[in-house]
């Protein structure tokens, strides 16, 4: 982390090192690798897809919105078309398994996450003892790496964390650091926390620099020129407006802030990643990633208890500490953040807490961590850790879950002749209709909350509303049949869009949609259900389904 407090005693001499600890480190990120190979369960990579897939094909990255039509015009920031541009050629590239391809890509993405948090602090530690610290930040972070472009921050983050504390060392790493800033803006709008690691970098520096020596703060072996420091703080505000949208794209995180900070309670009620851990837990019950990431909570702040009571202070990773405890704490989205973070603060906090103690038992360490790691993977291979983990199994199954996605009926919702523009209830079917569809055809919304405005998010709810409205609950009359609704999807010129219902969370609402009059079942099946206004599935000759054929 800094100079002097993340190398209270020298690295052990790898030639010392048994081949069981030389070989711990290696399993360990083997075991990562391995439990992130998982189904693919994200939605919103479709539209990133085919976002990247656009980006290709014109030459240039979108400056208005391409796939909604309730928000048709308004101005998209995509920050993400990096990410997009790799993702859709590697996805591409594979053809059929082009899904098992990003699989892969995410779970090496995450292996170089654990490995640079292994290395970031902690040198002096035997590797059993880290493995067996990081144990819990390998099990929160598995929650939050999904085939999207924050897992791609997960390792820039990491990347930082793990050149920080070298910087003493080999002061012209410090030079990198703009250009990695400049790739992390390209890939995703989590950049910003590259200029918070560096504040508390340099707030750490300052007051080192006046009290070093005093109030538990260790002097600087190595102070850092001042001109070095303001110049690199210079090019990485510079970076910020390296990317194609210039001033608009180094706002875009103070503006989404703004927005979801502005309506925080919407949003959490709505978006169950915006909710924070708190609300989440009290919705939907206990979570082992979150369980697990509490947990490294309390063991940190435990270790900064310990280091007080023994005189020591660092505000390096104090700060790092609590601010992104309040991120993870303000969103579930934050948490493996946190987790990450979390697991590097307090690997270098113990190592500071009992410099050099472990030399001579770092075998029996290793020999313990080592067993761990064993079992876990043993567990994990034979499928009896899957459903403590995750709600569906969880094992070595680099695609995606079969008719988790809905291919086959988002392709019929979009073939010629059926109506351009799509009502999806849930986000998820929105985003694949936009990779098969768009766009030159689109949804009402999706999921992409920087373009989406509070009020098209609000129409949207007050469909499902109506249409759940319309579902009696079991033993009560079946009320009133009100349309008003689909006034709220007629899109510029009045055209009604084609409906599609999920039958895995929209149950309900496919039981209010059945009681339209006005409206046909024209496909069931796949994942999902297709309707038609009645007027559209006569043009189309389109039977309900329920019924047969049209008189």
């Amino acid at each position: 982390m800094t100079p002097a407090e993340l190398r209270p005693a020298p690295t052990l001499d790898e030639a010392a090192r048994s081949p069981m600890e030389r070989a711990l480190g290696p399993l360990f990120i083997a075991l990562a690798f391995l439990m992130s190979c998982t189904p693919m369960q994200t939605f919103d990579i479709w539209w990133h897809l085919r976002a990247g897939q656009w980006i290709r094909e014109h030459g240039r990255v979108p400056y208005e919105d391409l796939f909604t039509y309730a928000d048709a015009g308004r101005p998209w920031i995509d920050l993400h078309w990096g990410f997009q541009v790799l993702a859709s050629a590697l996805f591409d590239f594979g053809g059929p398994a082009g899904p098992i391809l990003l699989v892969l890509a995410k779970a090496s993405c995450v292996a170089a996450m654990l490995m640079l948090g292994l290395g970031a602090s902690g040198r002096a530690l035997p590797v059993g003892v880290r493995v067996c610290l990081w144990l819990l930040p390998m099990l929160a972070l598995l929650g939050r790496t999904p085939v999207r472009p924050e897992t791609v921050t997960l390792v820039v983050l990491a990347l930082w964390l793990w050149l920080l504390p070298r910087i003493a060392e080999r002061p012209r790493l410090m030079w990198w650091l703009p250009a990695l800033q400049v790739l992390w803006l390209n890939m995703h709008g989590l950049f910003i926390l590259g200029l918070v690691v560096w504040g508390c970098f340099g707030a750490d520096q300052l007051a080192r620099r006046a009290w070093g020596g005093r109030y538990g703060l260790e002097p600087l072996a190595a102070p850092t020129p001042h001109r070095t420091l303001w110049g690199v703080s210079g090019l990485l505000v510079l970076a910020a407006f390296a990317s194609p949208y210039g001033v608009d794209g180094a706002l875009l995180p103070f503006e989404l802030y703004s927005k979801f900070s502005g309506d925080a309670a919407f949003y959490a009620k709505h978006v169950m990643e915006l909710a924070s851990p708190l609300l989440y837990m009290q919705r939907y019950g206990a979570n082992p990633y979150v369980g697990a990431a509490t947990l490294l909570w309390l063991l940190t702040l435990g270790s900064f208890v310990l280091l007080g009571l023994r005189g020591h202070v660092s505000v390096l990773r104090l700060l790092l500490f609590i601010g992104f405890s309040q991120l993870a704490s303000t969103a579930l989205r934050n948490v493996g953040l946190f987790s990450l973070v979390g697991g590097v603060v307090l690997v270098a906090n113990v190592e500071q807490l009992w410099p050099g103690r472990f030399t001579e038992a770092r075998r029996r360490w290793a020999g313990g961590a080592v067993a761990v790691v064993v079992v876990l993977g043993g567990l994990f291979l034979s499928g009896t850790l899957g459903p403590m983990l995750r709600d569906s199994e969880l094992r070595f199954h680099p695609a995606s879950m079969p008719g988790w996605y809905a291919h086959r009926v988002i392709q019929l919702a979009g073939a010629p002749g059926m109506p351009r523009r799509a009502f999806a209830s849930h986000i998820g079917l929105a985003a694949v209709y936009s990779f098969h569809n768009g766009p030159d055809r689109k949804v009402f919304t999706d999921g992409r909350l920087e373009v989406a405005t509070r009020e098209t998010l609000e129409r949207s709810i007050r469909v499902e509303n109506a249409l759940k409205a319309a579902a009696p609950s079991q033993g009560e009359a079946a009320p009133p049949v009100d349309s008003a609704w689909e006034q709220l999807l007629l899109d510029d010129e009045g055209r009604r869009p084609v409906v599609i219902i999920d039958t895995s969370f929209g149950k309900r609402r496919l039981r209010g949609m059945l009681r339209q009059t006005d409206w046909r079942l024209v496909f069931a099946g796949g994942g999902a259900t297709i309707f038609l206004h009645s007027t559209d599935a006569a043009r189309l000759g389109l039977p309900d389904v329920r019924t047969g054929p049209p008189p």
